[in-house]
């Protein structure tokens, strides 16, 4: 059986980079090294709404599913793509080891954050790697790429 992987394939050009997946299902975000003060202090906001780490990664899954949940029930594809981007980047801030990192990989740009979430509603978790830079995201994607066992894939609806 083939798993699902997704992964960018372009660097990023002003910030970097955060991809959110859940099986077929991903979305890719770039945080600019401008705005990146803001991102952190929406993306924290949205992570302190929620009660416990599982029920943050269940509305993620539901988002990135494109289920309808309130208030996102008149948003945009852009506005949910924008609010699931900060809404992991608040989930690697606020409820991961990983926090300290991925606040010091924002503010000098250039980093890639893989946010996969597993499993289901009753036992959601997420697997997170974090790259400082394009060039380390490379070394890691080489050999999973040299193997060959790949497709191209549409990352997102979410414009």
């Amino acid at each position: 059986m083939m798993q699902n992987r997704h992964y960018p394939k372009n660097p990023p050009s002003v910030g970097s980079i955060i991809l959110t997946s859940y099986g077929a299902f991903a979305h890719e975000n770039e945080i600019p090294k401008a705005r990146a003060a803001d991102a952190v202090r929406i993306g924290k906001e949205i992570a302190d709404s929620y009660e416990t780490n599982e029920e943050h990664l269940i509305a993620m899954m539901l988002l990135l599913s494109d289920i309808p949940v309130d208030p996102l029930l008149k948003a945009s594809a852009a506005q949910k793509g924008s609010v699931l981007g900060l809404a992991s980047l608040g989930y690697l801030l606020s409820r991961h080891a990983t926090g300290d990192t991925v606040r010091q990989v924002l503010n000098q740009a250039g980093g890639v954050f893989l946010v996969n979430l597993i499993g289901d509603h009753e036992d959601p978790s997420v697997d997170v790697k974090v790259f400082n830079s394009w060039l380390e995201y490379q070394s890691y994607l080489e050999p999973i790429l040299s193997n060959g066992h790949f497709t191209a894939q549409k990352t997102s609806s979410f414009s």
